[in-house]
């Protein structure tokens, strides 16, 4: 990591990355079906 942070910091920001990491954000969760509660409720999940 330190290495990572080494080179990112020689070369500009975000330039090295692992593989894992997109370059760009392609998808976003679905707000839309999020519960309204702080907790999970059984009566509220979608069927």
């Amino acid at each position: 990591m330190s290495v990572i942070d080494k080179m990112n910091k020689s070369y500009g920001t975000n330039k090295v990355k692992f593989a894992n990491q997109s370059l760009a954000r392609q998808w976003k969760m679905k707000q839309e079906k999020l519960s309204k509660s702080f907790t999970t409720r059984l009566d509220e999940i979608i069927q």
